[in-house]
């Protein structure tokens, strides 16, 4: 078998996130008493945007005497408004793994196969999601994690694979990345990972050019069969 590691993206792939961040963004908003409401289409649009990019145009019409101390603070006070709509829709049971994914998880584990998870989200907020969504046991699975506050460059940049391929001590060209966006897509291409592409609710439609395989979920590959181990095996180019 050339496969040797598989790396998960989290929001979008693991679970379904995206609505909740902009739900979030919204709720900051209101605390702050920005005139401002993202629709699911402003929020999509956005989505090509990384990190405090996609704050940048509302900041930039505001009349603060210090845009980056501002910026700053509206990112704090949405990862507050993210930790807490998670915690609501944790406890009401509404945090669940995509399709595949959980027995994905297991099958790598049962096969020898290292797990690690890649994401541009900050940690809190990534290991109270997985906490939720997953659960201690299947969490511990994972050998590593790397969000984009541990590398110089996030994604498009393929820093954060890099080095959660290092992290696991594995081949990069023995490893797949499960993503869901074309950045993420680009990241994992870069590092030299195959990736794999299960779209969002949020991505669903786009192309992704250059990707390995585009499924519709991890239950729901190539002729509707399940992406397991052996299909994940059978798109790693030669090594």
């Amino acid at each position: 078998m050339k496969l040797e590691a598989i790396v998960f993206d989290v929001d979008g792939v693991i679970v379904e996130t995206e609505n909740i961040h902009r739900l979030a963004y919204n709720a900051m908003f209101r605390k702050k008493g920005i005139d401002v409401e993202w629709s699911p289409a402003d929020y999509a649009a956005r989505l090509v945007q990384v990190g405090g990019k996609k704050l940048e145009p509302v900041v930039e019409k505001l009349h603060v005497p210090d845009k980056t101390a501002f910026m700053k603070q509206l990112h704090d006070i949405k990862k507050l408004c993210y930790q807490e709509l998670l915690d609501e829709l944790g406890n009401g049971g509404k945090l669940v793994p995509r399709p595949g994914v959980v027995r994905l998880i297991n099958e790598a584990a049962r096969r020898g196969v290292k797990l690690g998870l890649a994401t541009v989200s900050p940690r809190e907020g990534v290991q109270k999601l997985l906490r939720y969504a997953l659960g201690e046991a299947l969490l511990g699975k994972f050998a590593t994690l790397v969000t984009g506050y541990d590398v110089n460059k996030t994604k498009p940049a393929p820093d954060v694979y890099i080095f959660a391929a290092a992290q696991l001590g594995a081949n990069s060209a023995r490893t797949v990345a499960i993503e869901d966006t074309q950045h993420g897509l680009e990241s994992a291409r870069g590092a030299g990972l195959t990736c794999v592409i299960t779209p969002s609710e949020y991505t669903v439609g786009e192309t992704f050019d250059g990707a390995d395989l585009v499924v519709a979920d991890l239950d729901h590959g190539t002729d509707g069969k399940p992406v397991d181990i052996a299909v994940l095996d059978g798109v790693i180019r030669d090594v």
